[in-house]
């Protein structure tokens, strides 16, 4: 953990993984035309849509991976922010009231219930913040880090994503799981890898300010010798 008080700089942790999760939009919406539909719900019943394929129906109701992505994107940076850098407890609100809005939100486009939304999601939450805060800053997993949590967030996200199919009684096809996995993975690259870039340009702000303190230090040891 990084101690002390709030910088400006620690900002980066929160825009670089939602710059990320936009540039993952980019490729995901080039390469396959279209963002991963999740939920709709245009006939007011809650209708699963299948993976990133081209869809010809209108998607004015829909609940895309992408938005999911970019709503994971900002839970991911508050909690390296206030957990990592701020060392406080209190990203654990955030945990749970940004699922409650998240569900509140794209509550209508679901059809579902808000508890039964809500559950889910929340699951999810903490799931995606325990993998920021055991796994993405154990510096034992340093090299790999971007490749392990990529893999096991894309793995939560399918596993989220089925569940609300279980709920809503639309069947799940191994190519939907498939097609979810995937866009999930190159979408949490890009947010990851915007957190490890935010992370890399912190410690160098960290170190450059030790630096900088560390003649006063000195002289001050020097003073009371």
């Amino acid at each position: 953990m990084v101690k002390g008080g709030f910088r400006p700089i620690f900002l980066v942790v929160i825009l670089f993984p939602l710059l990320g999760a936009f540039l993952g939009y980019l490729l995901t919406a080039t390469t396959q035309n279209d963002s991963a539909q999740v939920v709709s719900s245009i006939d007011e019943e809650p209708v699963m849509m299948q993976g990133p394929s081209p869809i010809s129906e209108p998607q004015t109701k829909e609940l895309s991976l992408i938005e999911l992505t970019f709503y994971l994107a900002l839970l991911c940076g508050i909690v390296a922010l206030v957990y990592h850098y701020l060392a406080s407890p209190l990203a654990w609100i955030a945990i749970i009231i940004l699922p409650l809005i998240f569900s509140s939100i794209y509550l209508e486009r679901t059809g579902m219930s808000l508890t039964l939304f809500y559950l889910p999601t929340l699951a999810l939450s903490v799931l995606i913040a325990l993998l920021i805060k055991f796994l993405f800053f154990n510096k034992k997993i340093l090299p790999f880090r971007l490749i392990l949590c990529t893999l096991l967030g894309a793995g939560i996200i399918t596993v989220y994503l089925y569940s609300l199919y279980l709920l809503t009684s639309t069947p799940f096809t191994n190519s939907d799981g498939f097609a979810f996995f995937w866009t999930s993975l190159i979408l949490l690259v890009f947010v990851f890898f915007g957190i490890s870039l935010a992370d890399m340009l912190i410690m160098r702000y960290q170190n450059r300010r030790i630096k900088s303190k560390q003649p006063e230090i000195e002289e001050y040891n020097n003073q009371n010798d």
